[in-house]
């Protein structure tokens, strides 16, 4: 099995470099040196919460518990769920189900952008898409329909015994 892992490149100099299109109410922009973006955390058996995280690898990567990958899973191309590029490895709790794929351990979604290179780049999540992933990733709880009626036992006693 192989994986295609694209490098992600971290802002750390320079002003406003996210290009989210903010326009049409894209993630706001960043301003100087590890300036804070906002992410939506995705615990295994929590609800999903946004948090403020300095826009720092080590920051990124506390979150995730380790090393970080991307897995793009929004059509769009406009959010990036991360998680910790070992998780099949490190004995995760199950968390949920990001494009087909089991996710292990914690997680973050956060916008995805261009820096000033036209390069890939994360960047702070807006409002709406803060409510719109909430929404998606929350955890809903099984149900499980059993017929516990009295029809159920009357049924067994009417059959017929093979002695």
């Amino acid at each position: 099995m192989y994986f295609f892992i694209e490098l992600i490149s971290t802002h750390l100099y320079g002003t406003d470099s996210c290009k989210c299109n903010h326009a049409s109410g894209g993630s706001p922009p960043r301003s100087g040196v590890n300036a804070a973006m906002k992410i939506l955390v995705c615990e295994p058996g929590k609800q999903p919460y946004p948090k403020d995280i300095p826009d720092t690898l080590e920051a990124k990567q506390e979150i995730v518990g380790g090393l970080i990958e991307p897995i793009y899973f929004e059509p769009e191309g406009d959010a990036i769920a991360v998680c910790n590029e070992e998780f099949l490895y490190l004995g995760f709790a199950p968390n949920r189900i990001v494009n087909g794929q089991l996710i292990l351990g914690t997680f973050f979604i956060c916008g995805d952008g261009e820096n000033e290179y036209g390069e890939s780049d994360f960047c702070s999540l807006t409002e709406e898409q803060i409510a719109k992933y909430t929404e998606q990733f929350a955890l809903t709880p099984l149900i499980v329909f059993c017929d516990i009626s009295d029809e159920a036992d009357e049924s067994e006693e009417e059959a017929p015994s093979q002695t």
